[in-house]
């Protein structure tokens, strides 16, 4: 089979009406490539995802079908169409999704480029409201992500607002109504459920991936993300590891009320209101730490 690398479309390349500029991502089955079109008198950026191997274009297939089904939304990519594409030296026969082009920073790298490697209290709770808002408009979509961490979600290139981002690469998504009930996603962010073959994975898979990431972000404290590197060699103990922690989340002094608090929510299941109480949880999380943070002025009078 052929590597990934020899699939890289060279620059200058056209697909449609697309002009290759260079590539911005790139995951097991696909790449992404930034792109330009000339809409009459304006030339615009475009992001094209391309499929590297032949059985990765049914899979982006019905990824582009999935998108096709979400709502219009600043907390979701936006969709501009398939393009079809011919075999060549450097591409399998199947087609490219046009979208949106984000900023090239991913959230994951935002994180791996701060000290400490995380966003901090503020400013992660912050994002983690705005991720809990994109999984809220899948969700009521009927859509489920499937495959949530930092990588995948990205901020607008000209933001409304500080922490805009949406959620992005929707390879594994699935419809809540037909999901199936086998591990699809990223092992140091999935759900303490999904190593279970015999629970279909649904929205409260998704919500317990969130936690884990707002978790990372905010206060670093999901251990198990430094200690075992190769996640797929080691899923069984990164899941373990996970299982112990929330087991024991209740009566862990050194974590936060407002975890412990959001954990005893996920645990009650999926609920009309576990959108709203989760964010208070993230809110009263950032609250109290610019409480504590805020300087203290003295009037001179």
């Amino acid at each position: 089979m052929a590597s990934a690398k020899s699939k890289i479309l060279p620059l200058g390349t056209w697909i449609g009406q697309y002009k290759i500029i260079a590539r911005i991502g790139k995951g097991t089955n696909s790449n992404v490539y930034s792109a330009s079109i000339v809409d009459g008198n304006h030339q615009k950026i475009r992001a094209l995802k391309v499929a590297t191997t032949g059985s990765a274009t049914e899979k982006l297939k019905k990824e582009y079908e999935i998108l096709q089904k979400l709502p219009d939304s600043n907390y979701l990519p936006v969709i501009y169409g398939y393009v079809p594409l011919k075999k060549d030296k450097h591409r399998v026969d199947g087609g490219a999704i046009c979208m949106k082009l984000y900023e090239s920073k991913n959230l994951s790298i935002k994180i791996q480029n701060t000290t400490g490697k995380m966003l901090g209290p503020i400013h992660g709770s912050m994002y983690a409201a705005e991720m809990l808002y994109c999984l809220q408009t899948c969700h009521n979509a009927g859509i489920v992500h499937c495959d949530l961490k930092p990588s995948n979600f990205v901020a607008p290139r000209h933001k409304c607002w500080e922490h805009q981002i949406s959620v992005v690469d929707f390879g594994e998504s699935q419809m809540i109504e037909t999901a199936g009930n086998h591990f699809v996603g990223t092992s140091r962010y999935g759900s303490i459920d999904d190593h279970d073959p015999n629970k279909k994975y649904g929205p409260i898979d998704d919500i317990w991936s969130f936690f884990f990431i707002w978790l990372h972000m905010a206060a670093c404290a999901t251990t198990w993300i430094g200690r075992f590197v190769g996640h797929h060699k080691y899923r069984s103990k990164m899941f373990d590891a996970k299982s112990k922690f929330v087991e024991g989340i209740a009566t862990n002094a050194s974590i936060h009320p407002q975890f412990r608090q959001c954990a005893a929510i996920l645990k009650k299941g999926l609920t009309k209101r576990i959108y709203d109480e989760v964010r208070d949880c993230i809110y009263e999380y950032a609250t109290d730490h610019y409480t504590k943070a805020r300087p203290r002025f003295v009037r001179y009078i």
